[in-house]
């Protein structure tokens, strides 16, 4: 049984050390998911070209790709559409089952389009055929983007809805009245705290601001 294969990839370019020195970019751990050893160094050769640093696991097997996802920790995969004892569906179907937000980028010899439209509707990020891997660095760069975007627009709605849950506690137990209003002048929202006055918040939305206080100003006479 052939053992996962790790590779580094070479030291960046002479005329970049000084940057690499004061600003080092990222090292990603790149998963590959290939059979055939020369597509695997193919697929490794392109990446350095494009100054891209990584390290890289290759494996073929359903053990061995889960075993890869809890110890390599991968920024990105790499995968091969088919192989003897595994394929890209599978391995994709495993990610969803583990809820493991990865970019995920086939890199096949196929040119079936029912091949692409399959792995993207089950989440794969891209599309690219062996005969041209030029489009390789862009496409697992871009994915990788897309990835982190989703995961700061994603914190970012849950901190907006923590932040309005806290802001309702407030109001909601707060002994004034606290009241938004829409443009035309009709209630939005009106906080509990108006059941002291006799009115519910329910029966005043969508009801103007003046029929409030025109009760108010009765009430007081």
């Amino acid at each position: 049984m052939n053992q996962p294969k790790e590779t580094a990839s070479d030291t960046p370019p002479e005329k970049s050390a000084v940057l690499q020195l004061l600003n080092p970019p990222p090292c990603l751990r790149i998963l590959l998911l290939e059979d055939v050893a020369t597509d695997a160094e193919l697929i490794e050769r392109e990446l350095k070209q494009s100054d891209i640093l990584f390290v890289s696991r290759c494996v073929q097997t359903h053990d061995d790709f889960l075993k890869a996802l809890e110890d390599f920790l991968p920024d990105v995969i790499l995968s091969d559409f088919t192989m003897p004892q595994f394929t890209a569906i599978e391995a994709l179907q495993l990610l969803h089952q583990q809820a493991r937000d990865v970019p995920f980028i086939l890199v096949t010899g196929s040119q079936s389009e029912e091949v692409a439209v399959e792995c993207m509707k089950l989440g794969a990020d891209d599309y690219i055929l062996k005969a041209t891997l030029k489009r390789l660095p862009s496409a697992l760069l871009n994915a990788m983007q897309k990835h982190r975007n989703d995961r700061e627009r994603f914190r970012a709605i849950v901190a907006l809805q923590r932040s309005e849950e806290h802001f309702r506690s407030l109001i909601e137990n707060a002994l004034d009245i606290i009241f938004v209003l829409k443009s035309d002048g009709t209630f939005h929202y009106v906080s509990p705290s108006v059941r002291g006055l006799g009115y519910k918040p329910e029966e005043l939305s969508g009801k103007s601001l003046l029929s409030l206080e025109w009760r108010l100003d009765k009430a007081g006479r």
